[in-house]
């Protein structure tokens, strides 16, 4: 079941002068051929099964995360995951069937939803999320809505920062087998909180980090970790005629190596 946690205090805003910049600053070599090398690295076989059942389940669960932003009044900003990220992330948990899922900024539900609704397929595994309160109205009516109640029953639900929360709950689960980071921030605080989670994830493990060219955070970690295997990956705008592929927002997905390259 759900269990929403706001024990841990919440941390105080930043300086506006530090708020992160949402123009892609840092911009990496994404590989149009992405979907097919990290099956590839699964040992899977592409075109596969699971994303079939990722296009069946698309549509409803998108109009629910992201229909409802609107009618809620809040910001276009809030629009919530594009469906290249939300197919590698349903794909991800399908094959590799992770027990421990540790998901790092929540939105709207939607990643976390396809999360769980992959898990409830693989009937096992839990998803615990992160999530700083909202400061205003509009936009904690938006958390986690994409997640329907009978989607819930694996999930754990903490209103908290990562830089605060992700500590204490690595210290009570122990290692993880999938990290989705999906929390934006200043750089400095990405870059503790995705290599604080990276020593917790099990070798074999899998991290996705949404926004690699908006946050240096990604780039600093793998000049400085030799132990990953990484597909850089250009998320699918949500609507016709959005971003260019040169424009379009970037995610990674790394897997921890069994030993240093």
């Amino acid at each position: 079941m759900l269990r929403f946690s706001s024990s841990l205090k919440k941390v105080q805003p930043s300086q506006a002068g530090e708020r992160l910049d949402r123009a892609s600053r840092y911009r990496h070599r994404a590989m149009p051929d992405w979907e097919r090398r990290l099956h590839e690295m699964m040992r899977v076989t592409w075109p596969c099964e699971s994303s079939l059942e990722f296009q069946a389940l698309w549509p409803s669960v998108s109009c629910r995360a992201n229909g409802n932003v609107h009618k809620l009044g809040a910001p276009a900003d809030n629009d919530d995951g594009e469906i290249g990220l939300s197919r590698a992330i349903w794909c991800l948990t399908r094959h590799l069937q992770p027990r421990t899922v540790v998901e790092c900024g929540v939105g709207t539900g939607l990643h976390a939803r396809f999360v769980l609704e992959a898990l409830a397929l693989n009937r096992a595994g839990h998803l615990y999320s992160i999530e700083p309160p909202a400061a205003d109205p509009a936009s904690r009516g938006l958390v986690g809505l994409a997640v329907e109640p009978r989607a819930a029953q694996r999930w754990s639900l903490f209103a908290d920062s990562s830089r605060r929360a992700l500590p204490e709950l690595l210290s009570r689960i122990g290692m993880v087998d999938m990290i989705v980071y999906d929390s934006p921030g200043l750089n400095h605080e990405t870059h503790f909180e995705i290599n604080l989670a990276w020593s917790a994830l099990k070798p074999g493990g899998v991290m996705v980090v949404d926004d690699i060219d908006v946050n240096g955070a990604y780039q600093f970690f793998i000049e400085r970790h030799p132990d990953y295997r990484a597909l850089v990956c250009g998320a699918e705008p949500l609507r016709p005629g959005g971003p260019s592929p040169e424009t379009n927002r970037q995610f990674a997905i790394l897997f921890k190596t069994q030993a240093p390259r």
